[in-house]
């Protein structure tokens, strides 16, 4: 474990800052690839809703469109973008989704801490931040803070120092601006006001009723008549509210937060050529939920795989995680011998989110 969880845990969190020694989940290499990958397609213009988000700050407010403003390879490291670009802020939310190494190193250091506090109901936020001056961007009143600094140094506005190599750790209220100089960090937003699970059941209620309809128009009516669409719809809240379809929605979604360490989700890899001679190695935690007779949600890294049949209990019953077996073996002892196809299939499926690794001579 990296982070110094113990002394934040203990004392801190959730109840006020400090600041621990901690190295970080990612080095500042790493951190300067991603933020240069994720730049790329912003150079061209501004990319509304897309992940990984970049947003470029500069002294008189943010710049929509940066362009050359924002990092490239030519830049070569963090010191000579900075050097190029002074008094500027670059943010660059979500930078785990590019890479699933980076993120799964972040994911087992979260996992790390969820063990002492309990796990978020709502997803973490990470971002890659650079920047010289003033900092006005924090996590602010919906969201505590966590904040390795990679490299450079910040100074909170009540006179806090934080250093490389060094942890903020900050719960959600207001806060000014910091100064920071020269500074790279890994920050990540971690959602503890109650108003964003409100969100997140309404989207959840909203689904359930955008399932039901059938392409129904806004009605419009005659004054004073009976608005009968609308308390249709409201009924049909009603119902939503109760139904199992919902409560099983919300249950899924908290074991894909769980499966990724409270991470948004990277997407799915290319696809494996798998034989019985492929030798494969389990990597990942995997969380069951219910989703009627004999049928199951599998989490994976943050992803949901539908499953029925009780062929998957005696695949993980032979693949516990950290196993390395051949698949031909696999199959064996699961009894599938006359099944290789459907357990190939499965197998599949589950490499491509990243469930596990090959080894050997296939890797």
């Amino acid at each position: 474990m990296t982070g110094n969880w113990s002394e934040v845990v203990s004392r801190h969190w959730l109840r006020e800052a400090t600041v621990v020694p901690a190295a970080a989940p990612i080095g500042l290499s790493a951190a300067f690839g991603l933020t240069v990958e994720a730049c790329a397609p912003f150079r061209a213009g501004t990319r509304f809703g897309a992940l990984p988000d970049v947003r470029f700050r500069a002294a008189d407010g943010v710049i929509r469109a940066p362009g050359e403003l924002l990092p490239d390879a030519a830049d070569q490291s963090f010191d000579g973008y900075l050097d190029r670009v002074r008094g500027c802020q670059l943010t660059v939310e979500q930078p785990l989704l590019l890479d699933f190494a980076h993120w799964s190193a972040v994911r087992d250091e979260l996992r790390a801490l969820w063990r002492r506090v309990g796990w978020p109901s709502l997803s973490v936020v990470p971002e890659l931040v650079a920047g010289d001056g003033e900092s006005t961007v924090t996590a602010g009143e919906t969201h505590a803070e966590l904040a390795w600094i990679l490299t450079g140094s910040l100074r909170t506005a009540d006179g806090a120092a934080v250093s490389a190599g060094e942890l903020l750790f900050r719960p959600a209220g207001r806060r000014a601006a910091d100064t920071v100089d020269r500074c790279v960090m890994l920050r990540l937003r971690v959602p503890t006001d109650g108003r964003l699970a409100f969100v997140a059941v309404k989207d959840a209620l909203a689904e359930a009723l955008d399932a039901r309809r059938d392409g129904d128009a806004v009605p419009y009516v005659p004054v004073g008549e009976t608005v009968r669409p609308v308390a249709r719809v409201a009924e049909e809240f009603r119902e939503a509210v109760n139904s199992v379809v919902v409560e099983r929605t919300l249950r899924v979604q908290a074991a894909k937060r769980w499966s990724a360490g409270g991470l948004e989700p990277v997407a799915p890899r290319p696809p494996a050529s798998l034989t019985t001679g492929t030798r494969i190695r389990r990597t990942a935690e995997i969380a069951r939920v219910p989703a009627g007779s004999d049928r199951w949600i599998w989490t994976v890294n943050g992803h949901g795989l539908p499953l029925s049949g009780r062929a998957g209990d005696r695949l993980l019953a032979e693949l516990p995680l950290g196993r390395e077996v051949g698949v031909g073996q696999l199959c064996d002892a699961m009894n599938a011998a006359d099944r290789v196809d459907a357990v190939v299939r499965l197998l599949s499926a589950l490499y491509r989110l990243y469930a596990f690794e090959l080894v050997g001579e296939g890797a």
